[in-house]
């Protein structure tokens, strides 16, 4: 029967073209190379090469078999990645799931640094709002969500401390609000609120709809675009609205209760059903730093 190593020096042959070539690759000695060849055509009883001074050449069967052998042998080498990442404690994969308005470039660097950490570790990624990741590690469907802490968020999940992310109103400069030196609840409550909801319906309880008309979207980003069409005011973080208001395409809201903004706690809700590895122990200190104080 062949073995993965004759195929290995195969396809090695093929690459550098001579038998030397290859040996020198391998750090074999081209006898061993030789050997193995014949040994291979022996097992699959096919000449594989025709022989020249100049190096070698690959016969039909030989043509019509290297494809066959570069794919046993990538399978392979997915096999022992898989294999080298449970043997670090990695898990066989991390599913995470991060809150839309919560991802930033901190984000994407501390999982490059995980991908450093545990390189054949798999990673799913996914992005949606708050309580619809919440329902997804309850359900098992990811092992880790990165989330605004909420109340009514479900119980059956535990969850570790990140940071914080500080949340302020804006509105157009065409904006009636944005007219305005001081603005109280009551006045809010007279124009409409651009919120943002779960494919479920819900509402996070520091954001929830104080407006006596108001437009749902499903995430930050769509809320702050249509805040910039002057179609209402929006509670949004004040990370992702920076740009907007730098440019003076947004103006920041001077709330009377909130002078300050709102500083909204970002955790980790981790799925009781999966245990805990060290690729998301990993994470999670990372992403503490990411989003310190």
């Amino acid at each position: 029967m062949y073995t993965l190593e004759q195929l290995k020096i195969f396809a090695a042959v093929c690459e550098h073209g001579s038998l030397s070539a290859a040996a020198r690759a391998l750090g074999r000695a081209q006898s061993g190379i030789s050997q193995s060849i014949a040994n291979l055509e022996i097992e699959l009883d096919q000449t594989l090469f025709v022989r020249e001074k100049a190096g070698v050449t690959l016969t039909e069967a030989g043509q019509a078999l290297l494809p066959e052998a570069q794919a046993l042998l990538r399978q392979n080498h997915y096999f022992e990645q898989r294999l080298q990442a449970l043997a670090q404690g990695a898990g066989h994969e991390l599913s995470l799931a991060v809150e839309i308005s919560v991802w930033n470039d901190g984000m994407a660097d501390a999982l490059a640094r995980l991908e450093q950490r545990f390189p054949y570790l798999p990673v799913k990624l996914l992005t949606a709002s708050t309580f619809d990741i919440a329902q997804m590690v309850e359900n098992g469907d990811v092992q880790l969500g990165v989330v605004y802490k909420d109340l009514a968020l479900q119980k059956d999940a535990d969850f570790v401390f990140l940071g914080y992310n500080r949340f302020i109103a804006v509105a157009a400069p065409s904006h009636p609000l944005a007219q305005m030196q001081s603005i109280t609840p009551a006045q809010l409550m007279q124009h409409r609120q651009i919120a943002q909801r779960s494919l479920s319906g819900q509402e996070l309880g520091f954001s929830s709809t104080p407006s006596t008309q108001a437009w749902y979207v499903h995430d930050h980003y769509s809320l702050m675009d249509l805040a910039l069409r002057g179609i209402g005011w929006a509670d949004v973080p004040e990370k992702i609205a920076e740009t907007a208001l730098n440019s003076g395409r947004l103006v920041r809201l001077p709330l009377d209760f909130e002078p300050d903004g709102n500083l909204i706690p970002i955790i980790a809700l981790r799925a009781r059903s999966h245990p805990a590895t060290p690729a998301q122990e990993s994470l999670i200190a990372d992403l503490q730093t990411v989003f310190a104080p």
